[in-house]
């Protein structure tokens, strides 16, 4: 929770919407606002950025500015903030209460997916919906940073006893965050906010960065089919695809 002070200057015109500049526990913040302002749900957004940080308002005090055409004297506005967690913690509130239909216990199903897709974390692009998936049991999903198995080649064998997998799939995508870094620069990242990690950790620290996605692609296909860890049948079924962001394109690579 934090109060939330804002202020605005004197006889500056209503627009459609607004932008405030607010203290937070030392922290400045801009607030947005659509008409009437200051209304619950108002979004709070890092200034300077566009990018929510998780809170909004949910009280208002007192506002001069419920007035369409003026931006009368100063506001004063108690807000509370809460963190991303609690409001998916309330938002589940609302899901349970539409009503949650029981998801079937793995004794219960009929089938269980016996496919397995790596694909990339990047929001941007959801493998459901481009690889047109019509059932949440038809593959199971693993999403990584840059889509890589790497770090994920135990999973492959867990769900493999559980299920037995019969075909893997490598998704990347264009325009992917991991050709716009290098491992160096993370590992720079890391350390600056650890300065104690082991030396060794840091240096068997990979990510999967490229500046070449399509080669990537070849080299995490190459991967499974060299790893012990997977059984030697199932190595031989990996495919690479390629998704293009721009026309919607899936493309084999591998």
């Amino acid at each position: 929770m934090a109060r939330i002070f804002i202020c605005a200057k004197q006889g500056t015109p209503a627009p459609v919407s607004f932008h405030f500049i607010a203290v937070v526990n030392g922290c400045v913040f801009a607030i947005e606002a659509k008409r009437p302002l200051f209304e619950p749900r108002t979004r709070v957004v890092a200034l300077g950025e566009d990018e929510n940080i998780g809170g909004h308002i949910e009280q208002v005090e007192h506002s001069a500015l419920n007035r369409p055409q003026s931006a009368a004297a100063q506001i004063i506005t108690l807000a509370t903030m809460t963190s991303f967690a609690e409001q998916l913690l309330k938002r589940n509130e609302a899901y349970l209460e539409k009503g949650h239909r029981a998801i079937p216990l793995f004794t219960d199903l009929g089938f269980t997916p016996k496919k397995m897709i790596f694909s990339c974390i990047d929001a941007r692009v959801n493998p459901i919906a481009l690889l047109g998936l019509t059932d949440a049991d038809e593959a199971v999903i693993v999403r990584t940073a840059s889509g890589t198995p790497a770090r994920n080649l135990n999973d492959i064998a867990a769900i493999d006893n559980l299920t037995t997998i019969t075909e893997l799939i490598v998704l990347k995508h264009t325009d992917c965050g991991a050709t716009y870094m290098t491992e160096d620069q993370i590992r720079a990242h890391i350390r600056t906010h650890n300065a104690d990690i082991d030396g060794q950790v840091l240096k068997d620290y990979a990510v999967g960065t490229t500046h070449d996605i399509v080669e990537r692609t070849r080299q995490d296909v190459e991967l499974i089919k060299s790893s012990p860890i997977v059984r030697k049948e199932l190595r031989e079924t990996v495919s690479g695809l390629l998704f293009d962001i721009t026309t919607g394109k899936l493309t084999r690579i591998v």
